[in-house]
């Protein structure tokens, strides 16, 4: 996920699965810029995610889908 940040902050990553439920959150510290976030997907099953980006000042979400090729 390509995301810039336009002042340095503290950045909530959290997804979310189609129930609801959150499978993964980390908390970064960012400099202002462009930021590449990756999420390690190992243990996650191919469909429909909720991406969320919050932090003290600014939320937003994005649905994405995971498609994994085995």
């Amino acid at each position: 996920l390509l995301i810039n940040i336009p002042t340095d902050s503290e950045i909530q990553f959290s997804v979310f699965n189609l129930v609801g439920q959150k499978v993964h959150n980390q908390f970064l510290n960012l400099n202002s810029g462009f930021h590449i976030l990756n999420w390690n997907t190992d243990g996650f099953p191919s469909g429909q995610y909720v991406v969320k980006l919050k932090n003290k000042d600014n939320s937003t979400s994005k649905n994405v889908t995971l498609i994994k090729w085995y």
